[in-house]
């Protein structure tokens, strides 16, 4: 069984973890970063207009 003081003490590193990551997220998204060269732009294509005779 889990005592108090455990508790405590795993509640205190999930906090620091919690910061170190939101700090993370917080850099990662003030970065400018161009999108892959593999990614097509979006381009609407052409409506086809199918005759059934």
């Amino acid at each position: 069984m889990i005592t108090e003081e455990e508790v405590a003490q795993l509640r205190k590193e999930n906090q620091e973890l919690l910061q170190v990551a939101l700090l993370r997220i917080e850099e990662l998204e003030h970065q400018k970063t161009p999108p892959p060269a593999f990614v097509k732009a979006n381009v609407k294509k052409p409506q086809v207009e199918e005759t059934r005779g």
